[in-house]
């Protein structure tokens, strides 16, 4: 298993690289491409988070698991309560191409937070952590 891989930072720089192509797209065609890729970018994100912040925390061994998943999805959906929203009112005082400019920053803002996280909270010892998954797995 790959514990202290960037894999977070990495696809919120690739996210805000592809909502930034969306952006600037000038066809049809090159909207709808780029459409695509951020789906694919922003697909693993979550589940990638969930796995890292239980390894990096040692939630499992701390038998915190539920807790800590529920903040995760806590925050999630704030974000996809506030952003869609700031979006929308964004486009009513503009364009929708304009106000996807929010969504960059956004993106912009969650890599630095998740630089930070990932370069600031310490890892869980992989033994302990292999120890508790192999307890799971057996009953």
């Amino acid at each position: 298993m790959v514990y202290h891989a960037p894999i977070i930072p990495v696809l919120g720089v690739a996210a805000a690289i592809v909502i930034y192509l969306m952006v600037i797209a000038e066809t049809p065609k090159a909207g709808v491409v780029a459409a695509v890729l951020t789906g694919l970018v922003l697909g693993p994100i979550f589940p990638t988070v969930v796995g890292v912040t239980f390894f990096k925390s040692a939630a499992i061994e701390a038998g915190t698991a539920g807790s800590v998943f529920g903040w995760i999805f806590a925050i999630g959906l704030l974000g996809a309560t506030l952003i869609p929203m700031l979006i929308g009112k964004l486009s009513a005082e503009g364009t929708i191409r304009q106000s996807m400019k929010a969504a960059v920053v956004v993106s912009v803002v969650l890599v630095v937070f998740s630089g930070i996280l990932w370069l600031g909270v310490p890892e869980a010892d992989p033994e302990a952590v292999e120890e508790v998954v192999a307890t799971v797995v057996r009953h």
